[in-house]
């Protein structure tokens, strides 16, 4: 029975935090197309730079010679990250939940078999 809570609960953790990668792969993906819309060519894998500010400092992402399209593109893009952290924090939350669940199962399964 344990197992099957523990199990459980990395099925849901899981799907949580690949359902946000996916998302916020499609947001880079907008992001590139923007870019290409405008004429420039841009790859969020070589961007390092970029990258890194993604995760330390969002809002610095947006420059003013961004036209309207590619803004509204890096916008987005945040607000998928800053989504995605918060989520990876539930999926974890989900995950702890789980195995304290499961411990209590073990703990009230052995009382039973005890008996």
């Amino acid at each position: 029975m344990e197992l099957i809570a523990f199990i459980l609960g990395s099925l849901i953790s899981v799907s949580i935090i690949v359902h946000y990668n996916i998302r916020y792969g499609r947001a880079v993906r907008s992001l590139e197309e923007a870019f290409f819309n405008d004429g420039q060519v841009w790859n969020y894998q070589r961007e390092i730079r970029f990258r890194m500010k993604m995760f330390s400092d969002p809002d610095s992402i947006i420059t003013s010679v961004d036209s309207i399209t590619v803004r509204n593109a890096k916008q987005q893009l945040i607000a998928v990250r800053l989504t995605m952290g918060r989520s990876i924090k539930d999926a974890v939350i989900v995950l702890v939940g789980t195995v304290v669940i499961g411990i209590i199962v073990g703990l009230l399964e052995f009382t039973v078999r005890v008996k």
